[in-house]
């Protein structure tokens, strides 16, 4: 239908064409108007959009940061945009060879809220690349169009599952939640997981790894996800819960502290003799130390002194007794 214009534009043309100068005219005419559906109205306002947008920006460094570590290469990952639109409509912008990672999202703080199916689909572009860098690859010029393999799927699905834990720790501010890969999907018809006429949320994420550049596809139930921000409260929403991510994050550092493996080495003493003597020791010879008797042991991890104790038996065993700190008391 060819656009009708009204009679202030006409007007306003003819002075530009009479004029000589027709820039304004086409300035309007390229004014970009973006039309509103009453039918289908949108779900979601602009600060819970926000909310969203800040929770899938923490993702996209985090999950930046793990392919740098594990491809051995420096990427980016930013949030380009959010849409809301119909999953149909989704679905069948999708090519028929996909890969598609379908999470599983409950939420053990409220059982109230079902659980929620969260589906992240990875450009070809992307997941060729990050194959090929795994298995010691350049990661360039590997824009293929064909079917997975097992293989590559199998290294796929490792990423996917890792990507649980980075969805988790930006939604600790809002909401705990435990994100889990139900299995992965390599067929856009196929894999029908949500009703045709459901409103789903987009969430676009560009990557880029040296000169490849691809989108990461982020598609969440809009049903549950409105479910779970009446869920926070207007309060929550406005001030984030820091003191649980902070509490969350304190937990993870004291359990990979608490896994690694300490060596303390308790020194009695020191002693300082010539070379020729140790070369003529012999087995009942005494070698005087700087300590006395009663001094205590001074405990030392690496080159450190951590401690002052006192050596002793327990359960037939030698054993040393912590004292006092080493800094506190300073050195004997």
């Amino acid at each position: 239908m060819a656009e009708i214009l009204s009679q202030s534009q006409i007007d306003e043309l003819l002075k530009n064409l009479s004029s000589g100068d027709a820039s304004v005219g086409e300035e309007d005419s390229k004014k970009r108007i973006k039309e509103y559906d009453f039918r289908s109205p949108k779900r979601f306002t602009r600060e819970q959009l926000k909310i969203i947008d800040s929770i899938y920006q923490n993702f996209s460094r985090r999950f930046a940061s793990y392919l740098s570590g594990v491809l051995r290469v420096y990427c980016e990952a930013e949030v380009l945009q959010i849409e809301e639109q119909k999953y149909y409509e989704y679905s069948n912008a999708l090519a028929d060879s996909v890969l598609i990672g379908n999470f599983n999202v409950n939420y053990p703080e409220d059982e109230q809220i079902e659980d929620q199916l969260l589906l992240v689909e990875l450009s070809k572009t992307v997941s060729f690349s990050i194959i090929d860098r795994m298995l010691g690859g350049s990661g360039e010029g590997y824009n293929y169009m064909r079917d997975y393999t097992e293989i590559e799927l199998t290294i796929l699905e490792n990423l996917l599952t890792q990507m649980g834990p980075m969805l988790k720790a930006p939604w600790a501010s809002y909401f705990v939640i435990e994100p889990a890969l139900k299995k992965i999907d390599t067929n856009a018809r196929l894999g029908q997981s949500m009703n045709a006429d459901e409103t789903v949320l987009i969430i676009v994420v560009n990557i880029k790894m040296q000169h490849i550049e691809g989108l990461m596809n982020i598609c969440m139930s809009g049903a549950s996800l409105a479910e779970l921000l009446k869920a926070m409260g207007e309060r929550e929403i406005r001030e984030p819960r820091r003191d649980q991510a902070d509490e969350l994050g304190a937990k993870s550092i004291f359990k990979s502290v608490e896994e690694g493996s300490l060596e303390l080495t308790a020194v009695l003493g020191e002693a300082r003799i010539h070379f020729a003597d140790i070369l003529h020791l012999r087995v009942g010879d005494v070698i005087e130390l700087d300590k006395s008797v009663s001094s205590p042991v001074v405990l030392m991890e690496g080159k450190k002194p951590w401690f002052y104790g006192a050596l002793g038996v327990r359960k037939q065993r030698k054993a040393v007794k912590i004292l006092d700190y080493y800094e506190k008391r300073g050195k004997l």
